[in-house]
């Protein structure tokens, strides 16, 4: 995975700070480790609704600390394929 430990905590940490039930997987290209660049695609589970506000500050503080594009995803249906797709990535 192409992303530091450091990297992993604050999104983690940023994420539960506004969704405390969140569960959170990283998907797409940040798991390959033979690739560079790219957005950090992050699948969101939760129970709670979210607000566009608060996807905003999470999406907008993200990308100001990590210097890269955020791209959040959150679950409505599992069988949307891009669903099943973050299904394949590291739960964090």
């Amino acid at each position: 995975m192409r992303l530091t430990q450091s990297e992993i905590t604050l999104i983690k940490d940023t994420i539960k700070k506004y969704i405390n039930d969140a569960k959170i997987y990283i998907f797409g290209s940040r798991l390959d480790d033979s690739k560079k660049g790219g957005d950090i695609d992050i699948f969101i589970i939760t129970d709670k609704k979210v607000t566009l506000q608060i996807e905003s500050k999470i999406k907008f503080f993200l990308e100001g600390e990590l210097l890269k594009p955020i791209d959040l995803v959150f679950h409505r249906d599992f069988e949307r394929e891009i669903e099943k797709e973050a299904l394949k990535g590291i739960e964090i």
